[in-house]
């Protein structure tokens, strides 16, 4: 079952797409400028990552068992493959739940995962 996408969507699509062309657009000539270090920021968005890509897995799943389309299976298998190695990659980052990472990793682990 397939269902069109209607003018109200089309519309919701292209002000979505202004919108962050715009922000793109404004943020442009700052993007050589560093920011602030952020130490926790790399594992909050692993968390992040492996949240919102296992949720998406589970929609595209649930839209496969409706639909029956096996692309959309495919989907949902690489959504949540990638969510399980999001959720490694926390395991293994040095100082999130162990000085070095869990499973004996090093300074390097969560960078080569």
């Amino acid at each position: 079952m397939h269902l069109p996408s209607t003018p109200k969507h089309q519309r919701a699509a292209g002000f979505a797409a202004a919108l962050m062309s715009l922000a793109a657009a404004l943020l442009a000539p700052h993007a050589a400028q560093s920011g602030p270090v952020i130490a926790p920021f790399l594992p909050i968005f692993a968390t992040w990552v492996t949240l919102t890509e296992g949720l998406t897995a589970f929609l595209l799943w649930i839209q496969y068992r409706v639909s029956g389309r096996l692309a959309f299976a495919t989907l949902a298998g690489a959504y949540a493959f990638t969510s399980l190695i999001a959720a490694l990659q926390l395991l293994v980052f040095p100082g999130v739940f162990s000085a070095g990472g869990l499973f004996g990793a090093g300074s390097q682990t969560a960078v080569w995962v």
